[in-house]
């Protein structure tokens, strides 16, 4: 089979080309420059400058199939989901094709299955021009969220409070009142929990879910906030209740043939009573999530979404016994300053896999994804109470050890 793979990932930590038999297998790859993996194994490289923009990708890969008749196109980033979509509809290569693609994408329209499906969603509408805004504003209230219909990892999004901000936004984002952001959406801010819901799909079905409990929100990655989540215990009756409705919301969407990995979120209210969706993606949620998910399942879900798309369920059975009990996991995003000073490890023997920057004295920019980070680490414990507990501590020991200059530019 010719595969051609579609990755701006590091290929030193998802080493697709091992995770995929070579036997009767060429591998083809487009990816970003300087590639750190090793790039041996496949047969032909193609490397693309601003790849997650890069459109010049689909004339690479018909090209590609041109000379090597593709029988597969494996993608891994949020980016690629629509493209490699798209290209195996043009080219009939089996796999997930546009119809399913565009509803994980597109938020817009992704909500208005989800409404349909009578499940609990917030108050939304398309943004395409200020008069959408100001009716929306006018029918809703304050506060409700502006984000990118198609967008990732938090970035664009962003909570109007009040008028003042309300006008903040008109005066900078809106020029002749024309539909230039026929790409936008709003929607009400939801105040509550957030949880996310993490496994991989076989045949249009969940498998292996697990459910974690965020720690603070994406949102305030931006303000320098740092983010982490806890993996709810397996007989924790919100995490079987999230569990239930990810099950019913892929089975509703318009099926993905072979399978991938997928990520979900949804806002519990304080009474604990209402669910509300937020979103879901057809790949492998950001940070630390896929690490931790391994640590308690035994299963890669970057390799999962991989083997899927495949269509090799049979390799999917065999996976490494679980490590831990329960894990959670901290990340800590960069802020508008130079950083001063950062640890190089933590003392506290349940931390797993510490990392920072060693851009100490360094100008940094706020963070704009909510996976970008100076440091991170994963904890593990018997159960939620524990590794919440840990958590809590390693938290506050880090916070108090990282340091910013935010008034000078640079020393």
């Amino acid at each position: 089979m010719n595969i051609c793979i579609l990755s701006k990932k590091n290929l030193l930590v998802h080493p697709i080309h091992n995770w995929i038999p070579r036997e009767s297998n060429y591998f083809h790859l487009i990816t970003v420059p300087n590639q750190q993996g090793d790039l041996k194994f496949y047969q032909t490289k193609t490397f693309l400058k601003n790849y997650d923009t890069n459109e010049a990708l689909f004339s690479y890969v018909i090209n590609l199939h041109k000379k090597f008749p593709l029988d597969r196109i494996i993608s891994l980033s949020e980016c690629d989901v629509l493209r490699a979509a798209r290209l195996r509809k043009y080219l009939n290569i089996p796999g997930q094709k546009t119809e399913s693609a565009i509803v994980y994408r597109d938020k817009l329209l992704m909500k208005k299955k989800i409404a349909e499906a009578g499940i609990n969603v917030a108050k939304f509408s398309a943004l395409r021009n200020p008069i959408d805004l100001l009716k929306f504003k006018e029918k809703n209230g304050f506060p409700f969220v502006i984000k990118p219909r198609f967008g990732t990892g938090s970035e664009g999004v962003k909570i109007i409070y009040n008028d003042s901000m309300l006008y903040e936004f008109l005066e900078n984002h809106f020029s002749n009142c024309t539909d230039q952001n026929a790409f936008m959406m709003m929607e009400n801010f939801i105040e509550g929990k957030m949880y996310h819901v993490d496994g991989y799909i076989i045949d249009g079905k969940p498998v292996e879910t697990r459910v974690s409990e965020y720690v603070n929100s994406c949102l305030g990655v931006s303000e320098g906030k740092s983010l982490g989540s806890i993996m709810l215990d397996i007989d924790s009756e919100i995490g079987k209740r999230l569990s239930k409705i990810t099950n019913s919301i892929v089975e509703y969407f318009p099926k993905i043939d072979f399978g991938c990995s997928f990520h979900a979120e949804f806002f519990v209210t304080d009474s604990k009573d209402t669910f509300f969706f937020n979103e879901i993606a057809c790949r492998t949620g950001g940070a630390r999530i896929s690490k931790a998910f391994e640590l308690c399942t035994g299963i890669n879900l970057n390799r999962a979404s991989v083997l899927a798309q495949m269509g090799l369920y049979d390799l999917l059975k065999k996976k490494k016994p679980p490590k831990r009990k329960s894990v959670g996991w901290m990340i800590y995003p960069p802020v508008k300053g130079t950083l001063l000073d950062i640890p190089h490890s933590i003392p506290f023997a349940y931390i797993l896999d510490y990392s920072s920057t060693k851009k100490i004295g360094i100008r940094h920019e706020s963070a704009k994804l909510a996976n970008q980070n100076i440091a991170g680490y994963t904890v593990f414990g018997d159960n939620y109470n524990h590794v919440k507990e840990r958590l809590c501590e390693a938290d506050k020991w880090m916070k108090s050890r990282v340091i910013w200059d935010i008034n000078n530019p640079s020393f």
